[in-house]
């Protein structure tokens, strides 16, 4: 059975002959009947009586007009939905993100997406950044929001924002009573990290080392809303983007830490070549809202 058969088949059911269903197609009437002979002997059963002066549908033409009906429809469906996908406006765009990375700059940027690009379905997965440049390797995501340095040249980054480090401490902590933390206060602190995430932290400890400041650094969380619990439990102080005020809990406070400490940078990710249309369309709106946040800096300079 074919849709331009079962096409065929609506027209003559609705037009209640084959001469008017002739025109409305552009087909030649004999062409018309033959394919509607061919259908009935697929089928197994006559789906048109015929008179001289009109046609009208069988018990078994009845029952197929509603689903031919309901077959064009889907065909059409699936085209619109292909086409939407191909045109970045439909389907679903697989996005990874750290959960550091969880922060109001990004939200917008998913927020104009979502209003832009309504029709798009955005399934997120939170993971190490390992994991997830592996899923995107894979092409099991389609992009991956994180930290640009483990970018290749395979892979295309287009700049989110920069976060200025800062540090969870205890509320009953010295150094909660600081307006900046100085690195050298750091000395001997014990410093909560993630566990299996060697990318967490990491710029920190390079500070510290540049300082030659020597904290206790510990693997203690297996995610950052475990290490901010510990750090209000007293256990010790973790490092914290400033964006992500909002996210500590009661029991701790986030400090800047001094102009010296390293400003960490969130970017989206994506495949260089034969990237997903809709994923594309996402990078365009990072883009420009890159662009619109450089520019009252650059104004500025001059």
């Amino acid at each position: 059975m074919e849709l331009r058969q079962l096409r065929y088949f609506i027209a003559i059911a609705e037009e209640k002959g084959f001469h008017k269903a002739a025109r409305r197609l552009h087909v030649a009437q004999p062409a018309l009947s033959a394919c509607v002979k061919q259908l009935e002997d697929e089928i197994g059963h006559r789906l048109l009586e015929r008179s001289k002066h009109r046609v009208s549908l069988t018990a078994a033409g009845v029952e197929l007009l509603d689903e031919a009906r309901r077959m064009i429809a889907a065909e059409r469906t699936a085209k619109d939905a292909v086409r939407s996908a191909a045109a970045g406006k439909g389907g679903v765009l697989r996005l990874g993100i750290i959960p550091t990375a969880m922060v109001p700059p990004v939200a917008r940027l998913l927020r104009l997406f979502h209003q832009t690009h309504p029709g798009v379905a955005l399934s997120l997965q939170h993971g190490h950044l390992e994991t997830l440049m592996n899923d995107l390797h894979k092409q099991e995501l389609h992009g991956v929001i994180g930290r640009p340095e483990v970018a290749e040249k395979r892979h295309r980054v287009i700049p989110i924002c920069t976060e200025e480090q800062g540090l969870v401490v205890p509320e009953d902590s010295p150094l909660a009573a600081l307006e900046r933390i100085p690195l050298k206060r750091l000395h001997g602190q014990r410093i909560l990290l993630l566990k299996d995430n060697p990318h967490f932290g990491r710029l920190l400890q390079e500070a510290c080392h540049d300082a030659k400041v020597e904290p206790d650094f510990i693997a203690a969380g297996k995610d950052h809303a475990e290490l901010l619990w510990l750090v209000a439990a007293g256990m010790g102080m973790c490092p914290c983007s400033l964006l992500l005020q909002h996210a500590v809990p009661p029991g701790a406070m986030l400090r800047p830490l001094s102009s010296s400490a390293p400003k960490l940078k969130i970017a989206l990710i994506l495949p260089q070549n034969e990237g997903s249309p809709t994923a594309t369309a996402l990078g365009g709106i990072a883009k420009e809202l890159s662009f619109s946040a450089r520019k009252p800096t650059e104004a500025a300079a001059r």
